[in-house]
């Protein structure tokens, strides 16, 4: 019995330090909406909690970054587009939580030009 118990004591340290499961951090979302020739969204972790102070960036269609900026004490943004165009917002919490949310060219108001290769998109908050 001696024995046993010498063992379980052994083995305790290592038994503490081991993970007994998949660990789940909050996952990170971001929504965003377009509001004719803006997009306005909040970055929140899974179970609703806003993610302060989260980076965000907007991107192009092919991930070519057009914008980088921060949410605001709610996680929230607001960013104002040149061009109507399919738009990526990407979040990074910068602990190894990332998500994106694709917005499309037919969601952004009709009188914003159609973006072309060769358009200069600008993004101003």
């Amino acid at each position: 019995m001696a024995l046993h118990i010498r063992i379980l004591l052994m083995l305790f340290p290592l038994l503490c330090i081991m993970p007994i499961g998949k660990a789940h951090a909050h996952n990170i979302n971001v929504f965003a909406i377009s509001d004719g020739n803006s997009i306005e969204g909040y970055v929140y972790f899974t179970g609703g909690t806003r993610a302060q102070h989260a980076h965000i960036e907007l991107r192009n269609k092919t991930g070519q970054m057009l914008f980088s900026s921060t949410a605001d004490e709610q996680g929230s943004f607001a960013l104002r587009v040149s061009h109507r165009t399919d738009y990526v917002v990407f979040t990074d919490t910068g602990d190894g939580h990332v998500a994106k949310f694709k917005l499309y060219a037919n969601e952004f108001a009709e009188n914003l030009p159609l973006a072309s290769p060769n358009d200069l998109i600008t993004v101003t908050k």
